[in-house]
């Protein structure tokens, strides 16, 4: 397995020699190939495994009990081609489809994607390609506490894409699975994330960092998924803490809101220093995540706004 592993970034750079040529039947033929690879690994006990060709459709596993389409292209996807994708869905009882582009994806493909289909059809590009590459290669090797970390992190994303697609599971979630969640959302979305422990975590859950403009930013994150709202001293406490950790701001999270009167109780210089929000901020995270993995791009200047703007 390892020098399967060892092999895929020369299977990666060769499919990318191909796309060069408008050769559409070798282009497709390549990386189905090299997906297959990707889903090998992904999936190290598939049971039997069929190839069978569906017109545009072109490759077709069974890996088990699920069934995966992959579809080539060296064209522009438009919503129509979406739409036949979507109908294949329904009537070949495929699971999930991975639509691979050569090209990419225009941004109005990638919102009918999330829209529509968010968890039944995957946009791939060379970029999405490469991070899933890298991702094998890093856990290549890896002792059991450190896969049990990255079946704890795919779940998280998961969750996130669940929550984007249907928000009222937040509901149903414990609270180190929101933080997790979270935690995964913002590192996708282009942070670099730090997930305290879970006890002693200096008065914050998340820690972010990032750079716009040449500044270095730091931001703390703190999570209330409680079943009743936050009162004053929670907020005030957690201002300390991002006053005293020389933070430029911070952004508590409260699944059930605040008590009354709390925002009014703050200073506007407390107001500029910490923001609290809710579960709106929270959704609105995890399907800016969802997009991102979709294809759409956000650049690094939009990441503080992600934080900070009202919902």
């Amino acid at each position: 397995m390892k020098t399967e592993v060892r092999s895929l970034p020369a299977a990666l750079a060769s499919l990318k020699e191909i796309a060069e040529f408008n050769d559409v039947r070798k282009l497709a033929s390549t990386a189905g190939g090299l997906l297959g690879r990707l889903l090998a690994y992904e999936y190290p006990d598939p049971g039997p495994w069929t190839l069978h060709e569906l017109g545009a459709l072109r490759y077709f596993w069974a890996i088990g009990k699920i069934r995966l389409g992959i579809e080539v292209t060296n064209a522009d996807l438009d919503t129509m081609d979406l739409s036949r994708i979507f109908g294949r869905l329904n009537w070949s009882h495929v699971d999930k489809v991975l639509v691979f582009s050569s090209r990419g994806f225009k941004s109005s493909v990638v919102d009918e994607v999330v829209h529509k289909e968010p968890t039944r059809v995957e946009l791939l590009d060379f970029q999405r390609l490469e991070s899933w590459v890298q991702g094998i290669e890093s856990t290549a090797g890896e002792s059991e506490v450190d896969r049990l970390q990255v079946v704890i992190h795919e779940f998280a994303g998961t969750l996130a894409t669940m929550v984007a697609e249907d928000p009222r599971i937040i509901k149903e979630l414990e609270w180190r699975d929101v933080e997790r969640m979270l935690a995964v959302a913002f590192k996708g979305l282009g942070f670099q994330v730090e997930l305290t422990p879970p006890a002693k975590d200096g008065g914050r859950d998340i820690e972010l960092k990032c750079v716009v403009f040449g500044k270095h930013s730091r931001y703390f994150v703190e999570v209330k998924h409680w079943a009743t709202p936050v009162h004053n001293g929670i907020i005030r406490d957690f201002l300390q803490v991002v006053i005293s950790n020389q933070a430029d701001s911070g952004l508590l999270l409260a699944t059930s809101g605040y008590c009354s009167n709390t925002f009014e109780s703050l200073t506007e210089i407390e107001r500029r220093k910490v923001q609290l929000d809710d579960s709106h901020k929270m959704i609105a995270i995890c399907r800016a995540y969802s997009r991102k993995n979709s294809g759409m791009l956000i650049p690094g200047a939009e990441l503080p706004k992600l934080l900070f703007e009202k919902q």
